[in-house]
C-alpha cells in the first residue's frame, strides 16, 4: 500500500513548516524520533513582495509583463528590474534595477516573484508588475532613509541596484523633474509586518519592515 503524500505548501505561512512537521504529520511513513529527523525551519531575509490593491495577474486590464532574466542577475521578489533586449536570442529579459539616465525608455517594474521561486525556474519566466498600472504594494528593498513620510516620492536607486529611495528634496517632495515610480501610501516610515511573516528573519530590533506604496510612475513627474 503506497504511503500518502502530504502537500508541502509553497508558501510558507505560520505555523512554519519543518522537516520533522512534515515526516511526522504523514501517515504510512515510518515514526521517527526528533533525533532522526533534524529540525529545518526556512528563513528569507527580506518579506515578499504584497499586492494588496490593483492585482489582476491574469487578466488583460493591467501590464504585467513575463520574461525571462539575464543570465547572472539575481532579482528577488519585491526588487526593481527593467527589460533589457538581448539581440543575440531576439528576446527581452529583466535586469536587476533602473537607471532612467541610462535607460530611459524602458518601464520599471515590481518583481513578484524571487527567480529562485520554484514555479520560476522550471518556466524559466519572471513576472514583473509594471510602474505604469496603479498598485499598492509592500516592498522590503527599500534604501534606508527617516524621510520616508506620507506621500513621499520615490524614485529607482541607482546606487543599489533593485531598491527604491526618497527622491530629493525636503521629506521627498521630490528633485524637479525626477522620475518618480510610486509614492508612500502608508505610514511615516517603514512599516514592520512581523506579526505577518513569521518566515522572515527579524532585523536587529525584531521587525521585518517594508515600504508600503503606491505606483505612478511618470518621467519628469516632479513639477517646478
Amino acid at each position: 500500500m503506497r504511503a500518502a503524500i502530504i502537500p508541502f505548501p509553497r508558501r510558507l505561512s505560520p505555523p512554519l513548516w519543518t522537516l520533522q512537521d512534515r515526516y511526522l504529520a504523514a501517515p504510512g511513513l515510518p515514526k521517527l524520533t526528533t533525533s532522526q529527523v533534524p529540525e529545518v525551519t526556512l528563513q528569507r531575509a527580506k518579506a515578499l513582495l504584497a499586492v494588496l490593491r490593483g492585482d489582476d495577474p491574469n487578466g488583460t486590464s493591467k501590464r504585467n509583463t513575463v520574461a525571462r532574466w539575464k543570465a547572472g542577475e539575481t532579482i528577488m521578489s519585491g526588487q526593481i528590474m527593467h527589460l533589457e533586449w538581448n539581440s543575440t536570442d531576439g528576446v527581452d529579459e529583466w535586469v536587476k534595477g533602473w537607471n532612467p539616465s541610462t535607460q530611459p525608455l524602458a518601464i520599471p517594474h515590481f518583481s513578484r516573484y524571487d527567480y529562485t521561486d520554484s514555479l520560476v525556474t522550471s518556466s524559466g519566466l519572471l513576472s514583473g508588475i509594471s510602474c505604469l498600472d496603479d498598485y499598492e504594494l509592500q516592498t522590503a528593498y527599500f534604501t534606508a532613509s527617516d524621510d520616508y513620510l506620507h506621500g513621499s516620492y520615490l524614485i529607482s536607486d541607482t546606487s543599489t541596484a533593485g531598491n527604491v529611495k526618497i527622491a530629493a528634496g525636503t521629506n521627498g517632495a521630490g528633485a524637479v523633474g525626477a522620475a518618480v515610480i510610486a509614492r508612500v501610501s502608508k505610514g511615516n516610515g517603514p512599516i514592520d509586518v512581523r506579526p505577518f511573516n513569521s518566515g522572515v528573519t527579524p532585523d536587529g530590533d525584531g521587525k521585518v519592515l517594508v515600504l508600503q506604496v503606491q505606483t505612478c510612475f511618470q518621467r519628469n513627474a516632479v513639477p517646478a
